[in-house]
């Protein structure tokens, strides 16, 4: 099953790197979701706040981002027309957590991001239109399964394990927060993309750090999470062999807004995955670089 979005050809050569948006906002999930499953008027006016001031930031420098992400549930829903814009004037993917989507007539509930991708990109020139589409949660978190059980909704799961091309930017694998624990994206992944992208609303974030630094072996690829600030705590890894190159970006400490932007390592990565870049860890065992995607995953190319 497969889902094109552009075209490149496939002899196009890979960029040295990735320059990745990272937007840490810090959303109060004890303010915002305390009476229902939609943010609250104050802290959705907050959030937007602090993305759209990120968006400006991001668009003042001289070499602006590829790719931006925000975290889990970041995005009040009244704002999606207006981040689209942005993505369009800035010329970036925006991958983004937004809030919860409920269907009242099935009494449903899902944990969704969208992802955002100009008409024009990769060029950075302005685009008036961009294509929209979105992933979504396979399993809730704990906490999130208690409080939704106690309520008349229930949770709708997505099961669609997403691989997204690039183009000459690499191949991403994206999921929400809790997925980013499930073994079986681990196997889905290895030998099939460059950067995996996790949106999360964690406040566990030693665990997120090493399964970061883990999986980076494990699927031998760039592994980002982009965490709310109100808990703290988003890091980047590549798998290099040189410990002090490993933690590409790392952010601590809670009740922190922040906006940075990373590289993460493409071309060089890629030929380590080929076997021909000793600057990288040793593959895992098993690697395998030309395996079939599965049937049950979505592939989809975002270039142009």
């Amino acid at each position: 099953m497969g889902i094109k979005i552009g075209t490149m050809p496939s002899s196009y050569p890979l960029e040295d790197w990735l320059q990745l948006g990272l937007i840490q906002t810090t959303t109060d999930p004890f303010a915002a979701w305390e009476k229902n499953f939609q943010m609250s008027a104050a802290e959705a006016d907050n959030a937007w706040k602090e993305i759209k001031n990120s968006f400006h930031i991001l668009s003042d420098l001289e070499e602006k981002p590829q790719f931006i992400i925000t975290p889990e549930l970041s995005l009040p829903n009244q704002y999606i027309g207006k981040i689209k814009r942005l993505a369009g004037e800035m010329g970036a993917v925006v991958i983004t957590g937004i809030d919860y989507q409920i269907d009242h007539s099935t009494m449903a509930i899902q944990n969704q991001a969208l992802v955002i991708i100009p008409q024009n990109w990769p060029d950075k020139k302005k685009s008036n239109r961009c294509s929209v589409f979105k992933f979504g949660k396979t399993y809730p978190a704990p906490t999130e399964k208690k409080l939704i059980s106690e309520s008349d909704f229930s949770f709708e799961p997505d099961q669609t394990i997403w691989l997204f091309d690039a183009g000459k930017y690499g191949r991403l694998g994206v999921c929400i927060c809790y997925d980013f624990m499930d073994i079986e994206r681990y196997v889905m992944y290895k030998g099939k993309i460059h950067h995996l992208i996790v949106l999360a609303f964690n406040k566990d974030l030693q665990s997120f750090y090493h399964l970061a630094e883990s999986l980076a072996r494990i699927i031998f690829c760039n592994v980002v999470v982009c965490n709310t600030g109100f808990y703290g705590g988003s890091v980047a890894v590549s798998p290099y062999k040189e410990p002090h190159k490993r933690t590409i970006y790392r952010h601590e400490g809670n009740h922190l807004f922040t906006t940075q932007v990373i590289k993460l390592p493409v071309k060089e990565l890629d030929d380590a995955q080929k076997g021909s870049n000793s600057d990288f860890k040793s593959k895992p065992p098993g690697y395998n670089d030309k395996e079939i995607i599965s049937s049950k995953n979505k592939k989809v190319e975002i270039s142009s």
